[in-house]
């Protein structure tokens, strides 16, 4: 009795499995169909990338040109979004040029007749993006600026900055034709800082820009840089708000950076405490952090936490293990920059005719650690 029990349950287990992956299998298959038979989003991360386009509209004929019977238009538009058409697995997918733009609805056409619509998810406010920093930090910048870095923390829109980005003058107008405008522009890999230059034919004192139009900034004078809160992200957020950077022009910096003039906080022998450098002028905040070390005197490089603080005017290195007595040597690349673009080996608002002195690529300044 016990064995014809356990048998009689052992096959109703079994059964009860099969059926269950069965309707498993349909709930997959329904699931399948549904997905082929309406239209979808193509995401890339937080961007909606593509259409996905239900192959049913073709009316089941798949050898037809898509680019000609297709079309997909913003919602109220007359003119087709360009882009390409690609099918498989039961799906024309439309990449267009451009990815789609959140809040906005579009519409597919199969021989000009309606195919479809569909509304991309308007962006979620709460992670609107954020202005981070602007570089340089200080309120006080010599009249012949080269550059700006403006930081944000998510990834901009490229190829809009000089619609968002303005210079306002003392009366708050907008001063025309400052910046440079480069097209790519020059953002770094993560797409989340933009370096921003000055036009430098406005600063460069012998072309016929600055000669006709005068420096952009002129010495005395108090300026605001405005980024206002219409430039979107890359996943179509527009920034949580407009930020201003309000500074003052000084006289022109025409002399080079001068390692030797550098004032050192040397820490002491078996510490970890900070080397501090503490220039004479803010010095470029990006490059720096590129083209300073400590050496031992054996040559190797000392492993440190690096920070630039005080307005670009202190560069601090606090070392991974503590210091040993010694003789260091600071170790500068001649390219590193102050805020007019001189550097070590030249001015950046020069005299070509005139000799220039040879470019060492490096320059050196000893400390001892006692």
């Amino acid at each position: 009795m016990t064995a014809n029990y356990n048998c009689s349950r052992r096959k109703t287990v079994r059964l009860g499995l099969s059926l269950n992956l069965i309707f498993f299998a349909l709930f997959l298959v329904t699931c399948r169909q549904k997905e082929t038979q309406v239209l979808g989003l193509q995401w890339s991360g937080k961007q909606a990338v593509g259409l996905r386009i239900p192959q049913t509209v073709l009316s089941g004929n798949s050898e037809q040109n898509l680019e000609s019977v297709l079309q997909v238009r913003l919602h109220k538009s007359n003119v087709p979004m360009l882009g390409e058409y690609t099918i498989g697995d039961g799906v024309i997918l439309f990449t267009p040029v451009l990815p789609l733009s959140p809040g906005k609805q579009y519409e597919v056409f199969y021989n000009s007749k309606p195919a479809g619509s569909l509304e991309v998810p308007a962006p979620d406010k709460s992670n609107a993006p954020m202005l981070v920093a602007i570089y340089p930090s200080a309120d006080t910048v010599p009249e012949n600026l080269l550059k700006f870095y403006v930081e944000f923390s998510s990834p901009m829109r490229e190829g809009e900055a000089l619609r968002h980005i303005h210079l306002l003058d003392e009366r708050g107008d907008t001063i025309p034709d400052v910046f440079l405008d480069l097209q790519p522009e020059l953002w770094n890999t993560a797409g989340t800082t933009l370096t921003l230059w000055v036009d430098p034919g406005r600063i460069k004192r012998e072309l016929i820009p600055n000669q006709r139009f005068g420096n952009p900034l002129k010495t005395g004078k108090h300026y605001q840089l405005l980024i206002d809160s219409a430039w979107k992200d890359v996943a179509g957020v527009a920034l949580r708000r407009s930020y201003r950077k309000r500074f003052f022009a000084s006289v022109r910096d025409e002399t080079s950076p001068q390692p030797a003039a550098w004032k050192l906080d040397v820490p002491i022998a078996g510490s970890t405490g900070p080397l501090r450098i503490h220039f004479n002028e803010p010095l470029d905040f990006f490059l720096l952090n590129e083209t300073v070390q400590i050496v031992n005197k054996e040559g190797s490089k000392i492993e440190a936490a690096e920070r630039v603080v005080d307005g670009e005017k202190v560069f601090e290195m606090v070392p991974h293990q503590k210091w040993a007595a010694g003789t260091y040597r600071i170790q500068v690349a001649s390219y590193l920059e102050d805020l007019a673009g001189n550097n070590l080996a030249r001015l950046f608002d020069r005299d070509l005719t005139a000799p220039q002195k040879k470019d060492q690529g490096l320059s050196e300044r000893t400390f001892v650690i006692r």
